[in-house]
């Protein structure tokens, strides 16, 4: 099971960790994608397109999952099963559809096989959803080459009457790659909000791109709440 908690950062300039599977998890619900597909022997690996995901209480969100085999090439139909552990925070339904049931944080599972991924949940007072990013998560990009990342976040903000949503990216480990982060302000309620930033991949020395989008409520009334992706950079 990971060590480490998905929870909300208390701020977004402390180090932000990738939330990824480091042993195998107690499973908690469950839902097979195996009607059909290809066999989960041929499946080498399997690559969670999120690292992390902040709904509320009735939300929903599709999480996507790449399959590939031992020469790193996907695996359309591959057959993937999600589960979450500990169960009961969210929903579990086929295809990587999950629902926010009660508030708490929990890691939902992705697997074929041996292989696995996981990503990150938590289920509070407020939400960030990521509908859109472009270039798509897991997109491999080239070193020392510009690049420009827009994502488009459904956001909802309950706990205090303002904040600012954030667009953060950094390397691997705690480094930005840009400078200064993109902010908006936004106010109690919810909505949807777009986010662009062009980064210079350094030519040297990353080997992944992270980005998040945090919801920082004003005041001490909630915790941040993040929603993240990643791409792998050679």
């Amino acid at each position: 099971m990971p060590t480490d908690t998905p929870s909300t950062m208390p701020s977004i300039m402390r180090r932000l960790r990738p939330l990824s599977l480091a042993a195998a998890l107690t499973l908690g619900v469950a839902c097979d994608d195996s009607n059909g597909g290809t066999a989960p022997s041929a499946v080498a690996s399997v690559r969670a397109q999120l690292m992390s995901a902040a709904l509320r209480v009735g939300d929903t969100v599709t999480l996507q999952a790449v399959a590939t085999d031992q020469d790193g090439v996907p695996i359309p139909g591959a057959r993937l099963a999600w589960s979450s552990s500990p169960g009961g925070v969210v929903a579990v339904g086929p295809g990587g559809r999950i629902r926010g049931t009660v508030p708490g944080a929990t890691w939902v599972r992705v697997s074929a096989g041996s292989a696995s991924d996981s990503v990150g949940v938590n289920v509070g007072e407020n939400a960030a959803v990521l509908e859109q990013l472009d270039p798509a998560p897991g997109t491999v990009l080239q070193p020392g080459t510009p690049v420009t990342i827009a994502g488009r976040i459904r956001y909802a903000l309950t706990s205090t009457s303002s904040g600012q949503l954030l667009m953060v990216v950094q390397d691997q480990g705690t480094d930005l790659l840009q400078f200064p982060q993109p902010s908006v302000a936004i106010t109690a309620g919810g909505g949807t909000i777009s986010m662009t930033d062009t980064i210079e991949i350094p030519a040297t020395g990353v080997s992944k791109v992270q980005v998040f989008f945090a919801l920082q409520p004003s005041g001490a009334n909630g915790t941040t709440t993040v929603t993240s992706a990643y791409y792998p950079v050679q």
